[in-house]
Order: structure tokens, then sequence, then C-alpha cells
């Protein structure tokens, strides 16, 4: 196809741009950015309206676009929004109800499997078609603050105050009424039904996108002349961009109906939850001891104890480089710790989002677990070699004696496991049913403890991550529980474990559950693990409130745990969510018995109640996490 394509991505942070030629990034509001985007076209070049993009929204690269591109084709997408250009037909949607294929990240593979970096899959569809939009959305199944609604008008007259002001939606209905009598007849019958288009994600031949940008930019102005949004606050503020994006689907609309020779073609949204440019770490020296501490699933400030204890213990002779594995940190988390680093010279800090790896490997394989040391030769692939650490470890010595340990060949070093093959040992028989039937874990005797694992990542690699994910996903599929990233290490690297001294990663037990595990564990073992406590280079928990005591607490490793709070920067909010989670438990005994009192169990009234508030829905979940059920 010898016709020129142009599809304009607007993007207003850096963000990852799928390679092909055809998708054109650009800076939307560069104007008033404090930011430049390298490669980047910029929307306050030549006649622009870049200064307005915070009512505008993207529209502000759309208008960039009719002003200066001169392509045959012309199109509009978002940084997280694409039109899919594959054939294929995907299912794995938003829940939303809006019909969008819902993507983890966005990347070279995902960007490739839904067809975004395959221009002839772009020319192919162009040489055919005339428009290219998503699909029509039921807007009859969409919640809105009023529940559903029948038809697009009362879905839009439902997000009055939240999304848009009625009367500005009355407005701008007025003016096309006025100066569009011809599109006015086909908007009104557009708005009683119950299908849109939005998002304002298309691809239009060139005369057709002029001729819809002539009207609703011209409608723009004349209401704009008419509105304050002085009042507005920050959704509301962005009234032209939802205008817009109302009159394009009302335009595709009156083209389907007032000319049927124009090929409009329906195509599926993709809409990436994670777009964020991924920049590969490399070792700042070829002999730095490298360490991974992975804070996911926990609350951001529990690392804080591990990091002290690591950085305090660090050799100054020696270059250390950190990495910081995480699936939701606060920024100001991410800054607490850069500054607690940046006191000592002879360590380097990066920061890894794992959830961008496991959710590329489920859009590929299905659901996984998400267990980071399967993953971590592909989240640093240009690390050989790294010494894991879980959040829940505090540091004694400097960890160069466990980073030089003798792998012998083995891809992975670890300690045995104390707590699980007492777990897997006991008269309780059902969590070894699981691991033995379920998983496949040969030999409980074998079990290594993951919170301390050295790593051959080149070894690792050369055995295809790729395989390590899809046995994930398998033993995901067969499961009838959550299963513990614990089971994954030992299951994937069965046989392949070196172990190392309990020194190297000693239990504690801090609290009474884990103090019964140890008492069940093989003697030899639970021996070893006492033997090391006073010359550990590393001490583990398991509790993730190892604040709260109970009779069979550990008392001196309690006391250390909180001297290592206290002396870093985060105590108040150890003190505030031990407070919380204190208060929250006795209140959650008053509450039980109040709802056993007004609803008894194995009553009608319960189990009407248990039907509309499941356990797994947002009502019971808020509950839970308020009074700690």
């Amino acid at each position: 196809m010898s016709k020129k394509i142009e599809i304009f991505v607007a993007c207003h942070k850096p963000s990852e741009i799928p390679e092909n030629e055809y998708l054109i990034p650009i800076h939307v509001g560069s104007k008033r950015s404090k930011i430049t985007l390298p490669g980047f076209q910029r929307d306050d070049e030549g006649e622009n309206i870049s200064d307005k993009n915070g009512s505008y929204c993207e529209m502000t690269g759309q208008y960039w676009a009719w002003k200066h591109s001169d392509a045959d084709y012309i199109g509009l997408c978002h940084y997280r929004r694409y039109l899919s250009f594959s054939d294929q037909k995907f299912s794995n949607l938003t829940p939303d109800e809006r019909g969008q294929v819902l993507v983890g990240a966005l990347n070279k593979v995902t960007a490739e499997k839904y067809g975004l970096t395959d221009p002839g899959a772009i020319e192919n569809l162009m040489s055919r078609n005339d428009i290219l939009v998503c699909e029509a959305q039921d807007l009859s199944k969409v919640y809105t603050p009023y529940g559903t609604q029948d038809s697009v008008l009362k879905h839009w007259y439902a997000h009055d105050r939240a999304l848009v002001m009625r009367e500005d939606l009355d407005k701008v209905f007025g003016i096309i009424r006025e100066d569009y009598p011809v599109f006015y007849k086909s908007l009104q019958e557009y708005l009683s039904g119950k299908y849109f288009y939005g998002f304002n994600t298309f691809v239009m031949r060139k005369d057709l996108f002029r001729e819809m940008c002539e009207m609703e930019f011209a409608v723009l102005e004349k209401f704009e002349k008419m509105t304050d949004l002085s009042h507005y606050n920050m959704v509301l503020s962005r009234i032209y961009g939802f205008m817009g994006e109302i009159m394009f689907s009302a335009f595709v609309y009156h083209l389907k109906k007032t000319r049927p020779e124009i090929k409009v073609k329906e195509c599926q949204m993709l809409y990436f939850e994670k777009t964020d440019p991924v920049k590969e770490i490399l070792p700042s020296d070829e002999d730095s001891v490298k360490v991974v501490m992975d804070l996911e699933d926990v609350p951001s400030f529990l690392l804080q104890p591990a990091l002290s204890t690591f950085l305090n213990n660090t050799d100054k002779n020696k270059i250390y480089d950190l990495v910081i594995l995480y699936d939701k940190i606060n920024p100001q988390y991410k800054s607490v710790y850069q500054k607690m680093v940046a006191d000592f010279k002879n360590v380097n800090l990066s920061f890894v989002d794992a959830g961008y790896y496991y959710s590329t490997a489920e859009d590929l394989y299905g659901k996984i677990v998400h267990a980071a040391p399967i993953f971590l030769a592909q989240m640093l692939p240009n690390f050989d070699k790294c010494l894991y650490l879980h959040w829940n470890v505090l540091i004694e010595k400097d960890i160069s004696e466990i980073y030089d340990f003798d792998l012998d060949g083995k891809p992975v070093a670890a300690v045995k496991d104390v707590i699980y093959q007492g777990m897997l040992n006991t008269f309780y028989r059902e969590e070894y049913d699981f691991a033995a039937k379920k998983i496949g874990i040969r030999n409980i005797f074998d079990f290594a403890d993951d919170k301390v694992i050295l790593m051959n990542l080149a070894q690792i690699r050369e055995n295809n991550v790729a395989n390590y994910a899809v046995e994930t996903a398998d033993l995901v599929k067969k499961s009838d529980k959550k299963i513990d990233p614990i089971y994954i290490f030992n299951k994937i690297f069965a046989g392949k474990i070196r172990y190392m001294p309990q020194t190297f990663n000693c239990t504690i037990a801090d609290c009474s559950q884990t103090k019964f595990f140890i008492g069940e564990a093989p003697l030899d073992l639970a021996n070893a693990v006492k033997a090391a406590r006073s010359s550990a280079l590393i001490h583990g928990y398991t509790s993730d409130m190892p604040w709260i005591l109970d009779d069979e607490t550990d008392i001196e490793f309690f006391a250390h745990y909180w001297d290592t709070v206290y002396a870093g920067p985060l105590k108040m909010m150890f003190e505030n969510h031990m407070s919380f989670r204190l208060n929250s438990g006795q209140f959650g005994q008053k509450f039980r018995h109040f709802v056993d009192a007004i609803l008894p169990k194995g009553t009608k009234r319960r189990e009407n109640v248990k039907k509309l508030f499941p356990r797994k829905g947002m009502f019971f979940r808020t509950i839970q996490k308020l009074i700690n059920i």
C-alpha cells in the first residue's frame, strides 16, 4: 500500500511505544509540561491548542494532527489504549463490561501479540476500510453512579457531576442542533440507542477526519465561550475531551447511516495496565555484590528493618548493587529508601516492578504464581548472579560470605526450611497431601526456605525461563486453592538446590505457630536451627506482624526487631500499623458478636446476607480489612 498512514499516540509522560512506523508518539500538553519526551512529536508546534490540554485532553493532539498531518489516513490512540490490528479475537476482557482487551503490560512481546508491531496488518485493514474504530460498547451493561441505563443519553446524564455536567451536555446538543441540523438528527437517534464507540481512538480517511475535526472544534470553540470552568473539579474540567468523545462516536454513527458506501471496521480495543518504559538494570561493577530484596504483597514500610540491617553491615571496601522488587509501592517510600541508601556511597539502588513481568507471563501462558525467584533471571537479564532476600529477614553480618558460597554447579543455594518441613511432617495431613499430590513435592525433607537464595542467573537463563512460566501456569490450573510461592520454588528447583548452613538463614520462632512447626520438623534440622541462633548471618521470621507478642514469641528477637525499627525513619508507620491492627482485632470480636446476634448462624436471614455480600465481593473485603476478620 503506497498511501501514507499516521496514527498519533497521545502521551503526557514517558511511555512504551510499539515499534511501528505508522505509530507516532505525540506529547500532548507539551506547552505547559515540565518534562520533555525525546523523540516524541510535540503538540505545541505551529498552530495548536496545547495549553488547553487540561480540559481538551488527548484532543490537543488530535487538533495538531488536523492542522499539520497530510497523511492519507490519520488516526489517534492513547498511550494506554490502542486498536488491535490482529486478526485474532481475544477473550481476556476488562471486568467493566466495556469489551476492552485487558493486557498487563505494554512491551515488545505483547505489542507483537496484539498486532501493534506489524505495519502490514494496518496497511491491509486500511486498504479495505475507510474508518477503523473500537468495537461498540453496549452501555446498557456499563455501571454508572445511578446504575445501568438503557441509552447513551441516559448513561451520560447519569454521570452528572461525576464526569460531566448535565447542563453542559444540553448546551453542546443545542449548538449542534442550531449549527449542524442534519448531523443533529443522527445525534438524536444515536443518543437514544445503547451502543457507543468512545475513547477518541480511531483511524480515518483524511477527508473524513478533517470533516469531523471541522465540526468538533467549531462546536467546542462555541461551547467554550459560554462555559466557566473556574468551579469545576479536576475531572469535570476535562469537559471538552468528554464532549469530543461523544461527538466522535455520533459522527461515526452519522456516516454509517447517511453514507453507507463508507466502510467502517470495528476492532477490539486494547487496554494496557502498565505502559512505563522499562530500563534494563546494569551492574555498576563486574565484581559487585548483587543483592535483590523482595517487597511484594506487603505494606512498603515493612522492608525498612531488612534494608537497615543490610546497610549497617556492608563492607566499605566492597561495592553493592541493590535491587528492590515491588508490585505496588508508594513513591514516598521509594524516596525514603533512596535517602537511606544515599548515605552509603558503595551501594547502588534500583527498583524493579515485578508485576510487569508477571503480567506479561500471564498474558502469554495464563494465570501463574507470582514467585519472584522463578523469574529473576528474566527481570535482571544483565545479572549473572544475585543473592535474593525476602523482606522478612534481619541481616546480622556482611552478606558477602553467603554471596561467595560455592554453588557447586547448582543453579541455586538455600537452607532447608524448618517451618515447612515441620508443617508437612505434622499429623495434620491436609498440607502434605496438597504439596505431594497437587504440587508434586516428592521429598519433604529436601524442602528449602525461599527467604534467602543464592542464584546463578546465567545458568537459570540457559534452562529457558519460559518453561518455568508454563509449568507454574499448569500447576495453577490443577490447584483448587492459592499456591504459596515457596511451593513453586521447591517444585521448579527440585534436585537442583545446594543446601547452605543454617547460619546463613536461621529461622526465629516469632510466634506460637512457628514454634509448633519447628517442633514437628526432623530433629536434626530443628537442632541445627537452634545451634545457628547465636551465630547467624541472617535471621528470618515468618509473621507479617513480628511486633505483636504472644506466649511463644522470642523476646530477644522481638527487642532486636524493635531496636532496628526505632533506629530507622519509618518507626511511626510501624507504631500506627500495630495500634490499628490491635484495636481492629478487638473491634472485630465485638463486630462478630453483633453479627451473630442479628443474623444467627443457620438462619435463612444470614444465608440471604451472604448471597448479597459474598466473601469475594468488595463490601466484604473492605469490612475484612477494617476489622481484621
